[in-house]
């Protein structure tokens, strides 16, 4: 059974590493505040910051497997058996079982940090960091991160819960898109705002229902040699 959620609250900060580094990777660090209505007890792999090879990246992408939070029991149930399902010719099953392995070793087991419990309000934290690879943008190279919130297993109450999410993008650059869809495939409404102290944008979002957000931004600045 999931856990209802009253709130779960993301900060997303990018820092633009590629600068730094020829280009290859920007990174992202999430922090996550949950507040549910019954104690969270379940354990989940988050990202470690570890580098797929471009082989892994193709394999995760065609089993349609996001490198974010998964429920332990979820990720790895039905993984065993992969060498059985290689050695009878079940070419699909084996293929989605190796990318959920290669999905496993990119990620790290880990519990929510326990804030505060009391009856019908248990808060815990989450803090996880992990890389941007570039795709490509409408003038050369762009960076996308994609996320989906709340957690695997975990839902919005129906009792006036929701989800806030706050993303703040590296100094020096441009907005692309910003995009939030429901589960029905509805759009998700953003409010952006220019930090112009710091050369930095924020996106925000707040909802009701399970959504799937998307961020892509391209630099404006050059790679510093």
């Amino acid at each position: 059974m999931s856990n209802a959620l009253k709130l779960q609250d993301v900060t997303a900060v990018i820092n633009g590493v590629s600068r730094y580094n020829g280009g290859a990777f920007d990174t992202v660090t999430f922090k996550t505040l949950l507040v549910s209505e019954t104690p969270i007890e379940d354990e989940y792999y988050v990202p470690v910051g570890v580098s797929p090879t471009p082989a892994a990246v193709a394999l995760l992408k065609e089993a349609n497997l996001k490198v974010m939070p998964y429920k332990a029991s979820t990720l790895l149930e039905g993984t065993e058996d992969i060498q059985t399902e290689a050695q009878e010719g079940d070419t699909a099953a084996t293929q989605l079982d190796a990318a959920r392995l290669i999905l496993l070793s990119l990620l790290k087991r880990t519990r929510l940090t326990p804030i505060s419990a009391q009856p019908g309000m248990y808060v815990y934290e989450l803090s996880y960091e992990q890389k941007i690879y570039p795709v490509d943008g409408p003038s050369g190279n762009a960076y996308e991160v994609e996320f989906v919130v709340p957690f695997d297993q975990l839902a919005v109450s129906p009792n006036a819960g929701k989800i806030e999410v706050t993303v703040l993008l590296p100094r020096q650059t441009n907005l692309l898109q910003a995009t939030g869809v429901d589960p029905n495939g509805g759009a998700v409404s953003q409010l952006v705002s220019q930090l112009s102290n710091v050369s930095r944008t924020a996106v925000t979002f707040e909802y009701h229902i399970d959504p799937v957000f998307n961020i892509q931004y391209q630099h404006t600045a050059g790679i510093q040699a």
